[in-house]
């Protein structure tokens, strides 16, 4: 019954949402893996837990898989649970907890030397009409003071 299930998955997802072949072929390896995890471990996607779902996800990060593979067999087991309780197969969906792995987070680019001197001199700029008063002589070197102490940090 299950690969029934993964048929008639991938036929909806052909037929209903007009997906790319590619993309019918990577929810069909996705889900193979998926099936071959579950039935090592006696479950299928009509038995499966939340907590099966998760030991799954956790088998996918021990085998190497990349944060990007992780979150598109994700999304594949997602769709899966999603149609087959929009279609009855089961009663509840064990997927719609669960957070991917989500992004890496990346390092914000850093200034160089150039961009920094720009910034230091637009900030140590006199007021364009000329007037030099106390405040904004005090607001200039403000300025200077807190792009200094932000580029130090």
């Amino acid at each position: 019954m299950t690969r029934d299930w993964i048929a008639l998955f991938l036929e909806a997802m052909l037929a209903e949402r007009g997906a790319a072949a590619n993309t019918i072929s990577a929810y069909a390896r996705d889900l193979r893996d998926y099936l071959a995890f579950l039935a090592a471990r006696g479950l299928s996607p009509q038995t499966v837990t939340t907590a099966g779902i998760e030991a799954y996800l956790a088998d996918l990060e021990l085998r190497g898989l990349s944060r990007a593979t992780r979150a598109r067999r994700l999304a594949s087991l997602r769709q899966l649970h999603r149609f087959a309780m929009g279609e009855g197969l089961r009663p509840d969906d064990p997927a719609v907890l669960l957070r991917g792995p989500g992004r890496p987070r990346r390092l914000p680019r850093a200034l160089d030397r150039e961009q920094v001197a720009r910034l230091l001199q637009a900030a140590r700029q006199p007021a364009a009409d000329g007037a030099e008063t106390p405040r904004r002589r005090r607001d200039r070197l403000r300025a200077t003071c807190i792009v200094e102490l932000l580029y130090a940090t």
